[in-house]
């Protein structure tokens, strides 16, 4: 069978005459159907989709858009065993990772009685100090 001949034969047989509703429907014109992805012109007027933002915080880091004041992204290093593990505690709490961890870490911190001066030596070695400034 040649490629032409191919083509003028119906792909779904004999049903595809019950099936042919799928194909039209009220949305789109007749022809070609509309993309996925490509917006018509009063979708670009109307401005992007979605939900709309309720963060409107001063950004000062790439790490911290699109997420709550008081919140940044940051990449760790840590063993696989432990990140399994972690994530086996965060499902058995039904909690996301991210608040299982952040929970994990506040009681960490509250246990630490250094807290208050190992932040402050942190802070101030994060200073830029100028040789010879006022």
């Amino acid at each position: 069978m040649s490629r032409d001949e191919r083509k003028d034969k119906p792909r779904l047989g004999p049903e595809a005459e019950e099936l042919s509703f799928i194909r039209k429907t009220g949305d789109e014109p007749e022809g070609k159907p509309r993309k996925q992805g490509i917006q018509s012109k009063h979708e670009k007027a109307r401005g992007p989709g979605g939900r709309p933002r309720i963060h409107t915080h001063k950004i000062s880091k790439a790490s911290q858009e699109g997420l709550p004041a008081g919140w940044s992204r940051a990449t760790l290093i840590l063993r696989e065993s432990h990140i399994e593990e972690l994530k086996a505690l965060a499902w058995q709490d039904r909690a996301n990772l991210k608040d299982f961890m952040d929970r994990l870490l506040e009681e960490a911190l509250r246990k630490r009685k250094d807290r208050a001066e190992a932040l402050k030596g942190y802070r101030s070695s994060q200073t830029i100090k100028i040789k010879g400034g006022r």
